[in-house]
C-alpha cells in the first residue's frame, strides 16, 4: 500500500484525548475514540482492508491493528496519532486555529479525519494505524467525565473512606491541636 487511505470516522467520545499539546511519553498528539461497533464498522472495514493490500490475506490475523473492542459493552475504541499539531474545526466547521483550541477531555464528542498507514518492524511485528489530520468539535466535556465503561458500580455494605483532612478550609485552634502545629503536619515531605 503505496498511497494512503483517507478515512473519516463517525461521531465518539474522546478517551485520553492529547489533542492541544503532545503527549510527553511519545511527543505524538492523539485521541482514543469510542463509537457504538455499529458506527464503527465502515472504519474497521477499511483498517482490514488496507492491511491485506498491504500485507496480504494470510496475514490478516496477526496484524496488529488501530481498535479494539470493549468485550463488556461492545463499543470499538480507536487509537489515531500525528507528529504534528492536528487541525481543528467546530460544529459548524469553522476553523479554529491551533494556538484558540480548547482543552479537549475524555468525554467530549468528536469527528476525526486522517488516513490510513501501515508499519513494519518485523515480518511478525507490524499492522495497520490512523494516522490524524483533523477533529472536529462537536461537544465539548467538561473534564469531570466519569468513564461509564469502568464497570464499577457502588457496593452496599463496603468500605467507605473517610472525610479527608485536607481541605481548602483553614484549620481551626481546635483542628491544629490547640498548639498551632496540624496533628498531620507534613513539613518533613
Amino acid at each position: 500500500m503505496a498511497t494512503k487511505i483517507p478515512f473519516r470516522t463517525n461521531e465518539g467520545r474522546a478517551r485520553w484525548p492529547r489533542l492541544t499539546q503532545a503527549d510527553d511519553l511519545d511527543d505524538k498528539f492523539k485521541t482514543g475514540l469510542i463509537m457504538s461497533h455499529e458506527d464503527a464498522k465502515p472504519l474497521m472495514a477499511m483498517c482490514r482492508e488496507a492491511g491485506t493490500d498491504a500485507f496480504g490475506p494470510k496475514s490478516l490475523d496477526s496484524l496488529g491493528m488501530p481498535f479494539k473492542v470493549d468485550e463488556e459493552t461492545g463499543d470499538v475504541i480507536f487509537t489515531m496519532k500525528t507528529k504534528y499539531e492536528p487541525k481543528f474545526v467546530d460544529a459548524a466547521t469553522t476553523p479554529i486555529h491551533f494556538a484558540d483550541a480548547p482543552q479537549i477531555h475524555s468525554g467530549s464528542r468528536l469527528k476525526c479525519v486522517g488516513t490510513i498507514g501501515e508499519w513494519e518492524m518485523s515480518k511478525v511485528n507490524r499492522g495497520i494505524n490512523l494516522n490524524l489530520n483533523k477533529v472536529q468539535i462537536i461537544e465539548l466535556s467538561d473534564g469531570s467525565y466519569d468513564d461509564e465503561y469502568d464497570g464499577l458500580d457502588a457496593v452496599e455494605g463496603g468500605f467507605v473512606a473517610a472525610k479527608s483532612k485536607r481541605s481548602n478550609i483553614a484549620p481551626t485552634n481546635e483542628d491544629l491541636g490547640g498548639d498551632g502545629i496540624p496533628d498531620d503536619d507534613l513539613s518533613d515531605f
